[in-house]
C-alpha cells in the first residue's frame, strides 16, 4: 500500500502541457518590459521534449474601456508585438485579438503576421504561433484586463514570413494595441506613444540549470526510488 501511495504521489508531480503548448524541459530567465503603465510583456526561452527551442511571451493590458461594445463578437481589442524592426514596415508580428462576446467562451487568440508597410498586417500563410493561455477579467464596470500567452519557435523555417531568433541576442522590436471592430484589427492611435512604440528585445539564453515539468518528473522518480528502498 505504501508503495502504491508513493507511486501516485510521484506521478502527480508530473503535469502534462495543456492548451497545446510545448512541454518545458529547460528554460531561461524571464525578461520583462513595461511599455506603458497599462501594457507590459514578460518572456523567456525554453527547449521542449524534442529539444526544439521556443520563445514564450505573455502580453498584459489593463483597464481597457469596453463601453459601447456589442456582444456579437464584432468588437473588441487587440494586442501586438513585432520582431526584427524598430518600425512596423517589414516587422515579423504576432497579433492577439479579443472579440467581445462572453468572457467564458471567447478567449484571446494569437496568430502569425508579417507587415509590409503601415496598413493592417496580413496573416502568414504558415501560422507558427501557438496560443497557450489567455484571460479576460473585469476590474470594474466598463473596463477589461487582458492577459495572453503564446509560444513561437526561435527558428520557424519560414524565411519569407518570420525572422530567426537567436539565444543571447538583442533585436529591435515593436509593440502596439488598438481596437477591433467589424471583425477586423483596426489601427492603433496614430501618433500616440500610449498605443505603439519601439523597444529592444533581448532573447535570453536557455540555462542548463533551469528546468520545467520534465525535470520535476525525474526528481519525482528519484524520490520514488528512495522511498521504495526504505520500504
Amino acid at each position: 500500500m505504501y508503495k502504491l501511495t508513493t507511486l501516485f504521489f510521484a506521478a502527480s508531480l508530473f503535469v502534462k502541457s495543456t492548451f497545446g503548448q510545448a512541454s518545458i524541459v529547460t528554460q531561461s530567465e524571464t525578461k520583462s518590459r513595461q511599455f506603458t503603465p497599462a501594457y507590459s510583456a514578460d518572456w523567456f526561452t525554453f527547449t521542449d521534449d524534442d529539444n526544439k527551442e521556443w520563445l514564450r511571451m505573455t502580453l498584459t493590458l489593463t483597464e481597457v474601456s469596453s463601453s459601447g461594445w456589442s456582444t456579437d463578437g464584432s468588437q473588441g481589442h487587440w494586442l501586438g508585438v513585432g520582431f526584427g524592426k524598430a518600425s512596423m514596415s517589414g516587422a515579423d508580428i504576432v497579433l492577439c485579438t479579443y472579440s467581445h462576446n462572453t468572457l467564458a467562451s471567447n478567449p484571446i487568440v494569437c496568430y502569425d503576421a508579417k507587415s509590409s508597410g503601415t496598413s493592417r498586417p496580413p496573416a502568414d500563410a504558415i501560422n507558427d504561433v501557438v496560443t497557450v493561455d489567455s484571460s479576460v477579467t473585469v476590474p470594474m464596470f466598463g473596463l477589461l484586463d487582458f492577459s495572453v500567452t503564446f509560444d513561437r519557435p526561435l527558428s520557424t523555417g519560414d524565411s519569407s514570413g518570420d525572422i530567426e531568433l537567436t539565444q543571447g541576442s538583442t533585436i529591435s522590436g515593436i509593440w502596439a494595441h488598438g481596437s477591433y471592430s467589424s471583425n477586423l484589427v483596426q489601427s492603433h492611435t496614430t501618433g500616440s506613444s500610449s498605443a505603439r512604440d519601439a523597444f529592444e528585445l533581448n532573447i535570453p539564453s536557455i540555462s542548463l540549470g533551469s528546468s520545467g515539468a520534465s525535470a520535476l518528473f525525474f526528481v519525482s522518480l528519484a524520490l520514488l526510488s528512495f522511498v521504495t528502498l526504505l520500504l
